[in-house]
């Protein structure tokens, strides 16, 4: 027995010594770069820190005294750009700098110059793919390729994205908006509170990309017939809407397990999670071949949803399905027809990869941007004042996509949702990374630098978009300006830019993707969607969904904070405004807490320490002052 502890000993010294090397070498080739260098022994991306460092990060803090913490001990802390924002930057005096290790060296950067250049340069920075192998779990696909690879992904998938596509997702985005609405006015009499927007808004895109992106029409409530019914003898044990919310529920049980840990582990979420993954599984291949049947029928009919632009984009034709023999008694499964550019797999690895990018991500930021309006009535009251200049009077089943999606850009409307986007982007980081054996000259503070092979980067894209240097203050007077919900600041006049000393094209002579009236921030400073080559194929999908959605809910509707914690119906009546502002900025203090401190990342940045209840009233019925 004492020789094995020996072993041990001798083992664990070996390892140590390992490691004190690697970080030394990578500290002094660290410091060789020309940027600003911050050693941390440990690698924040390493398997045994993501595994127990949200256990040890504060009790380290705890013991060790303040003058004798290092200067990146902070670095340790999960998602960090967030919690602290741009406090790091400003202690260790730059928007870019480098992180050596024990394990691999990091680089962080919130600077749009730095940003810009790595996302054109897009081959010499790649997108680090490894950390996004738990997508490939149907099948690799846009997201989790890289290269050549990539690039024929890339051209496929974009078929799916479509004007035609278009148009889809805004009907349906008023169809289910409507349904939605009717649900919270359904409440006590038509003022009922909302308790979870997150969870509706959660809801609510599902429904929106089940149909844009599978054909599958879904109802709010949830009590279509097809949607519920399941086929026993096809193997079945849930139906179609069970199985997708259920997966969507406990994905990251999904993603981070083996399949065959999943289904042995007697947890909640593993056990839900393997039985929502084997049917969900099962609806996806037989999607497909109802593609492939319609296609092998002769039929014309024009399928413009994500799953059949695939399908149509993979070269899939009659002529290829007869020639390779695709119908026979067995169910559709992994193999390649003859000349069919994806597999199966990858058709559907693509589908999923679209359903969790497409889901959360629009779902929260709508979540989002309906409370901060409601915690910023005078906002919400001019989105409704522009949305009236473009709607009028019009029911919402009266609205078009060609008549009016237009006529909000530019408006207060698309204001709101880059202003959510801005404060609250789904990805709060971007990593990309230098490849091995290949160091990168870059550009930093106008200084030519040089980041060490095998970097990982991250782009602290949350940080960049609050930016004192590139963004302007809607209240010039206010430093936690940047920090604050002002959709107006997006409105405002290139005469105040200039008085304020706002730099909208520094790093490039182009500035991002937003519509002609609004501000426009540089290149590298406004990432929501990232930049570039490798940008979100997704975009106008989200944005036509957001802004259906938004017009939808404030044409009709105002979004109040529910204040039932502290005062009831009948008392809010008797108050008078001194008294109703008083209850209403506790509410706003608790949601404010929730919205920041409160907030996390969970795939996509989320609430996660309770939800911020809202009421929803027909305008003119507001019981709360709105300046």
């Amino acid at each position: 027995m004492t020789n094995v502890y020996i072993l041990l000993l001798i083992l664990l010294f070996a390892y140590l010594i390992n490691w004190y090397l690697q970080f030394r070498r990578n500290v002094l080739i660290a410091k060789q770069s020309g940027i600003k260098c911050i050693p941390v022994p440990l690698d924040y991306l390493g398997f045994r820190w993501l595994t127990f460092g949200g256990l040890l990060i504060r009790p380290i803090e705890a013991l060790i005294p303040g003058s004798l913490k290092p200067a990146g001990l902070r670095l340790l802390r999960r998602s960090w750009w967030w919690h602290d924002l741009y406090e790091p930057f400003a202690e260790f005096g730059a928007d870019t700098f480098i992180n050596p290790s024990g394990g691999r060296t990091n680089l962080f950067t919130c600077s749009p110059d730095v940003i810009n250049e790595m996302c054109n340069r897009w081959e010499d920075f790649p997108k680090p793919v490894e950390l996004y192998a738990i997508m490939n779990m149907f099948g690799i696909n846009v997201l989790t390729t890289e290269g050549t690879v990539w690039k024929h992904h890339r051209r496929i998938a974009s078929k799916a994205f479509t004007e035609k596509n278009n148009v889809l997702v805004w009907e349906e985005s008023l169809r289910q908006s409507q349904a939605m609405l009717k649900g919270w006015t359904d409440k006590e009499g038509g003022s009922g509170t909302v308790r979870s927007v997150q969870e509706d808004t959660m809801r609510l895109t599902l429904l929106i990309i089940s149909y844009a992106g599978f054909g599958v029409h879904m109802d709010w409530s949830g009590l279509e017939e097809h949607n519920k019914e399941i086929n026993t003898s096809e193997g079945y044990t849930m139906s179609y809407e069970d199985a997708l919310i259920t997966l969507l529920h406990n994905v990251l049980w999904v993603l981070v397990l083996p399949r065959w840990l999943l289904r042995i582990l007697p947890i909640k979420g593993c056990q839900s999670g393997y039985k929502a993954l084997y049917n969900w599984n099962k609806y996806l291949r037989r999607l497909l071949k109802q593609r492939k049947e319609e296609i092998l029928a002769g039929s014309t009919r024009e399928r413009v949803d994500i799953m059949g632009a695939l399908v149509s984009g993979a070269g899939i034709t009659k002529e290829t399905l007869e020639k390779s023999a695709f119908l026979s008694n067995n169910p559709p499964g992994p193999s390649m027809p003859t000349n069919q550019l994806l597999s199966d797999d990858e058709i559907l690895g693509n589908a999923w990869t679209f359903i969790i990018a497409g889901h959360e991500t629009s779902a929260n930021t709508l979540c989002f941007a309906i409370l901060e309006l409601a915690r910023n009535p005078g906002s919400q009251k001019r989105l409704q004042n522009d949305l009236d200049a473009v709607f009028t009077d019009r029911p919402t089943m009266e609205w078009s996509y060609q008549r009016d999606y237009f006529k909000l850009q530019g408006t207060m409307a698309e204001a709101v949702m880059n202003e959510t986007l801005r404060l609250y982007p789904a990805a709060t980081a971007i990593p990309k990374s230098t490849p091995k054996g290949k160091p990168q000259a870059i550009m930093v503070d106008g200084k030519r630098c040089v980041i060490p092979e095998n970097t990982m980067i991250q782009i602290a894209a949350v940080d960049a978009h609050r930016h004192t240097r590139y963004w302007p203050r809607y209240d010039a007077d206010d430093e936690n300006d940047l920090n604050r919900f002002k959709p107006e600041r997006w409105l405002i006049s290139e005469a105040r830019r200039e008085k304020q000393n706002i730099d909208s094209q520094v790093g490039s002579d182009e500035t991002t993707n937003v519509s002609t009236g609004l501000y426009q921030p540089p290149k590298g400073a406004f990432l929501p969607f990232s930049q570039g080559r490798r940008s979100c194929i997704g975009q106008r999908f989200a944005q036509v969904e957001t802004l259906a959605v938004l017009a939808a809910i404030f044409h009709e509707y105002s979004v109040e904070l529910a204040v039932d914690e502290w005062a009831g119906d009948h008392e809010i009546e008797m108050m008078d405004q001194a008294e109703r502002r008083s209850i209403w900025e506790k509410a706003n203090e608790r949601a404010n807490w929730l919205m920041t401190k409160g907030t996390g990342m969970f795939i996509t940045l989320q609430l996660q320490n309770g939800d911020v209840p809202v009421r929803l009233v027909k305008r003119g019925s507001e019981r709360f002052h709105r300046n």
